[in-house]
């Protein structure tokens, strides 16, 4: 189960690297755009994935979550607000999210 590279090539650009640091290449059998559709077809029996750590948060019966050893690189995040935006909110939110 994988998330499609055409709507985060970031995440799926990592999950690939890390499979191939462990030395094989991912076999897709489905793509899902959610997250938690993804668990779901793990639970359901349908393959298995790598997610970010924070999909684990949502606690599945039926789901179990390993980190990754060793660590897989982290996927950077960046902030995004309309060029020339002077919102008080968008200055605010700039402002605590960058330290």
């Amino acid at each position: 189960m994988l998330f499609p590279r055409a709507l985060g090539p970031g995440l799926h650009e990592a999950i690939t690297r890390a499979t191939r640091a462990a030395g094989f290449e991912p076999r897709v059998a489905q793509e899902a755009v959610q997250m938690q559709t993804i668990v779901g077809l793990v639970a359901a029996g349908l393959g298995v994935s790598i997610v970010p750590a924070a999909v684990a948060r949502v606690r599945r019966a039926e789901v179990v979550f390993r980190r990754l050893t060793p660590p897989a690189e982290g996927v950077p995040l960046l902030l995004v607000w309309r060029r020339g935006d002077t919102s008080p909110v968008v200055r605010n939110f700039r402002d605590v999210a960058t330290g």
